[in-house]
């Protein structure tokens, strides 16, 4: 039996390393998502890190997803691979659990002023 979806995706595939899985990504955007991966993984400190603006995925080193009182100096050494959510796994976010991602987005959503937590894994708020 088959089945017509009027929205059907295409989809990539590869190895997630980090997961050692099989992982899925929209192949419409798969390589813009790479591309922004690479230019948080060159950035050389916090504050450079920091100022890439990201149109798919969260950026980790975002000042609005770490915290800000305790947060690094803008000229402190950035490497991606110590930055706490890249450590534990969370991001980038598996395919599946992007659709409720990109902090600054949910962030500004949620109610500060009531505590809301930010729905995504790599949010300070939502620890």
């Amino acid at each position: 039996m088959t089945t017509h979806h009027p929205t059907t995706r295409r989809l990539v595939y590869g190895h997630a390393q980090m997961h050692d899985c099989l992982a899925f990504a929209d192949a419409d955007t798969a390589a813009e998502e790479a591309a922004e991966i690479k230019a948080i993984a060159a950035a050389r400190a916090w504050g450079e890190a920091g100022r890439i603006r990201t149109t798919h995925l969260s950026n980790p080193a975002d000042p609005e997803c770490y915290d800000p009182d305790g947060g690094p100096d803008d000229d402190e050494p950035f490497d991606i691979n110590e930055v706490s959510s890249v450590v534990e796994g969370d991001w980038p976010p598996l395919v599946a659990e992007r659709p409720a991602r990109c902090c600054r987005r949910t962030c500004a959503r949620a109610s500060v002023s009531s505590r809301q937590p930010c729905s995504t894994a790599t949010c300070w708020r939502s620890r």
